[in-house]
């Protein structure tokens, strides 16, 4: 009995910390790792974010850039963090792709992490150069089928969203359309304005200009919904592939075993955030869409885009760079 007592006293005591910090949550600045160079739109997201937040938790917010293997050595710091409520990280979309483009990860992508809340998505949309004799999806994809392997997609790299979207296409559709990779943005646009290469899945606002000036066509957006940017251009479903759905987002993680609720106020203080108007305004500007949502759907979706894309890594033969 009394070695029951003391082993439970021991445990109790040894929590204590932990849920002092939680009940006095915040107290002292909170650290948030942006797993990517400064200037990105992930960290551009973040310090807005993280703007709103000082203000409302009355407590600074200091972002950190930690860049380097897609993401994976900010999470590293992170997934090893104390598990306080006091180092966060915005992970995009390749976090959950990481695990099937790297053999091995210094961290357990769902299980060294305590999901907070989602953040947004960003859509993209399949744009191709005029040359081709395509006006919608369905002629896009009847082309591809006549002509298999050439036409060519733009991409900045292996594993990205451009690349794992067009593969999607690929395999929903039964095409082979070819990879082409460049380093840069602005490379990939003049590949495709110069028909070096048909098509690439672009973000909205990147390829706009070219949309309206008729240099680039528009198809199909990825999301699950229309782009407020483009609202005359069809989602890839209502286009034709039922089902098909591919976007950038960005979510809020802490260390696993961060207190339940410390991750409770994080979610509800995030949510109010994305609520704000001004803030709705701002993404729909930068061509997103505002999410939130519970800790446990933040999690749940994350365990199913993972899936998805492992399956669409795994069929293509997709390898790291």
């Amino acid at each position: 009995m009394n070695f029951i007592f003391w082993t439970v006293t021991a445990c109790a005591a040894s929590l204590l910390p932990l849920l002092a910090v939680a009940q006095n949550y915040p107290s002292k600045p909170i650290r948030f790792v942006v797993p990517f160079a400064a200037g990105g739109g992930t960290d551009a997201l973040t310090r807005i974010l993280g703007q709103k937040l000082t203000e409302a938790m009355g407590r600074p917010i200091v972002v950190d850039n930690r860049p380097g293997a897609a993401g994976a050595v900010g999470a590293d710091i992170v997934a090893k963090a104390v598990p306080d409520g006091y180092t966060l990280i915005m992970i995009l979309s390749s976090h959950i792709i990481n695990p099937s483009l790297y053999k091995k990860l210094p961290y357990n992508t769902i299980n060294d992490f305590s999901p907070v809340i989602l953040v947004n998505a960003a859509p993209r949309i399949l744009v191709i150069n005029p040359a081709v004799p395509a006006r919608n999806l369905k002629e896009f994809i009847n082309y591809a089928k006549a002509n298999p392997g050439r036409m060519n997609y733009a991409s900045g790299g292996s594993g990205t969203l451009a690349q794992l979207a067009a593969e999607m296409l690929n395999s929903f559709a039964g095409i082979n359309i070819v990879h082409l990779t460049y380093k840069g943005g602005g490379p990939l646009l003049v590949a495709l304005l110069s028909n070096e290469a048909q098509m690439t899945f672009a973000s909205p606002s990147t390829v706009l200009p070219h949309i309206k000036t008729g240099k680039l066509r528009g198809l199909g957006t990825t999301s699950a919904k229309r782009s407020e940017l483009i609202p005359d251009v069809p989602t890839m479903h209502e286009a034709g592939i039922p089902g098909y759905e591919a976007v950038e987002w960005n979510a809020v993680l802490a260390p696993a075993r961060t207190p339940k609720s410390t991750i409770s106020i994080l979610n509800r203080e995030i949510q109010l955030v994305l609520d704000r108007p001004d803030i709705k305004k701002t993404l729909a500007d930068l061509g997103n869409e505002g999410l939130g949502g519970t800790p446990e759907q933040c999690g749940n979706y994350l365990k199913s885009e993972m899936a998805k894309y492992a399956g669409i890594v795994k069929a293509a033969g997709i390898q790291a760079e």
